[in-house]
């Protein structure tokens, strides 16, 4: 909002919108990172950034619709130099329960971390997957041969087929 008034009114700026007093929620915006979510023919897939979190300190919890992350970082850095000394101490945690886009195979899930990326593949329920069959087009002659709605007895296939292959050979060149 600051930015849509700086352009109306330069050097306005709304207090209750400076950074410290919205500093909760900026810090809940970092603790709950991205998911990028995507499908193929036969699985689900999930990737999320989580730096500063120890792969022992996430939990993945699924089921067939829902998919559940659970971690926390704890970190402490310490510096003497000197007369100098620092000490710091991090810590945070997030929970994500996330609606899947298909069912799946929670048995089945894996996940794998490296370099603080967490990528999750879940295998699709077997009537989640994606079926491909292919459907024969035919003509509006082919359908309008027999009668019976379309249906064609015995002897009337014969009659066509003859039909079709005296018709093939009547086109083929001397």
């Amino acid at each position: 909002l600051d930015r849509m008034f700086e352009g109306y009114m330069p050097g306005f700026q709304l207090p209750m919108f400076r950074r410290r007093e919205f500093a909760p929620f900026e810090m809940m915006r970092r603790t709950m990172p991205p998911v990028d979510i995507w499908e193929t023919d036969d699985e689900v897939k999930l990737r999320l950034d989580v730096p500063g979190v120890e792969p022992k300190n996430i939990e993945i919890y699924t089921t067939e619709n829902n998919i559940c992350i659970k971690a926390e970082m704890k970190r402490e850095e310490e510096e003497k130099t000197g007369g100098f000394y620092r000490m710091e101490r991090r810590c945070g945690s997030f929970e994500r329960s996330i609606g899947l886009p298909a069912s799946v195979t929670p048995d089945q899930a894996k996940a794998t971390f490296k370099h603080g990326v967490i990528e999750i593949t879940l295998p699709k329920a077997e009537e989640a997957k994606r079926h491909v069959k292919k459907v024969e087009v035919q003509s509006e002659e082919e359908q309008m041969v027999g009668s019976k709605g379309g249906q064609m007895t015995q002897q009337e296939q014969q009659s066509h087929q003859s039909q079709q292959s005296q018709q093939s050979h009547q086109k083929k060149p001397k």
